[in-house]
């Protein structure tokens, strides 16, 4: 797999780089680590370290711009009950689900990033150690 991976990096570079002469420090700086960034922050606000595996994937309602960049899988809990599902039919599923989900409060944001941003952007989000720590397996 690594091998595979190394060898489409080698040919993405070699046509960005070698054929449009874009500097790797602007292909760098302005494509790569912006889209690793919102990569990781949706990973960040939809996951999280708790005792109960039903409670480790949260719901991020956010409006149709995130929604569309993130192929919908902000609909986290959806995408996670059903791997199999194309990212459009997600909303669909969301919808099915959600009254179930919204006897959690803590699985579901309302306010989209702008409100984990809010909530995170100066503050730490959680505790370093994973609440199961130590517990027998």
């Amino acid at each position: 797999m690594w091998l595979g991976h190394s060898l489409a990096v080698v040919a993405v570079l070699f046509w960005i780089v070698g054929v449009c002469h874009v500097p790797l420090t602007a292909y760098l700086a302005l494509a790569v680590y912006p889209s690793i960034s919102l990569t990781l922050l949706r990973s960040f606000a939809e996951h999280r370290a708790a005792p109960d595996p039903q409670h480790r994937t949260v719901v991020v309602e956010a409006n149709p711009f995130w929604r569309l960049l993130f192929l919908n899988n902000n609909l986290h809990i959806a995408h996670h009950r059903r791997p199999d599902l194309p990212w459009y039919r997600l909303p669909a599923e969301w919808q099915a689900l959600r009254r179930d989900i919204e006897r959690e409060p803590d699985l579901l944001v309302r306010g989209g990033y702008a409100e984990i941003a809010a909530r995170y952007l100066l503050a730490p989000a959680a505790p370093i150690e994973h609440p199961g720590f130590g517990l027998p397996r």
